[in-house]
């Protein structure tokens, strides 16, 4: 059987990690703008906690902070989010890689 292109970039590991939204918020955004996490929470209306732990990639961009997220930094929320599911996606490709790879996809 044979596998569309798609498919086969999909099997195949990435040469680089995964970058997660609140990597690429702390070193391109954060550190650039010289912007503290306390002051962009304030700006956000959020917690500390809450911006500390997405810059830690121990949180996910939620809808709510993709709205709030791109409002501030004039991006669309679109852009968070489909950073967000990239990162998940990655991640799960590079978790379940062998178990997805015994699937035996359907017949043509």
């Amino acid at each position: 059987m044979t596998i569309s292109r798609e498919e086969a970039a999909a099997e195949e590991p990435r040469a680089f990690a995964p970058l997660h939204p609140g990597a690429y918020l702390l070193e391109e955004l954060l550190g650039p703008l010289g912007l503290s996490q306390n002051e962009l929470a304030r700006r956000l209306g959020v917690s500390l906690r809450t911006v500390n732990d997405l810059a830690r990639s121990r949180r996910s961009v939620t809808a709510e902070m993709a709205l709030r997220l791109g409002r501030y930094f004039r991006m669309t929320p679109e852009f968070w989010l489909n950073m967000q599911e990239q990162y998940d996606l990655d991640k799960a490709r590079e978790t379940l890689a062998a178990e997805i790879s015994r699937i035996e996809p359907m017949p043509v």
